[in-house]
């Protein structure tokens, strides 16, 4: 699982435009996760795995694409809810 997010952050990120123009000081990434409920343990799970491939990235020097900018993951709670999760903004 940590393999896969890790193959498609590098990849998102590899396509990011390198134009000095566009760069931010940091990028969040949304992700909405059921964090309460009964798959909150597998909502969990996912929140620590992407927790951990967002540290690497800045720990590695950020996004090289984008100067260095540095991840920052903004989380949502589904509630283990589809229809909850359908409305998260």
């Amino acid at each position: 699982m940590l393999r896969v997010l890790l193959l498609v952050l590098t990849g998102v990120l590899a396509l990011a435009p390198a134009s000095p123009g566009l760069a931010q000081s940091t990028v969040r990434i949304g992700a909405v996760l059921p964090l309460t409920g009964s798959q909150a343990a597998f909502g969990q799970a996912s929140l620590n795995g992407i927790q951990l491939a967002v540290d690497l990235i800045n720990e590695a020097g950020g996004v090289q694409g984008l100067n260095g900018a540095k991840l920052e993951v903004i989380v949502a709670d589904a509630g283990s809810d589809p229809t909850t999760a359908a409305s998260v903004t």
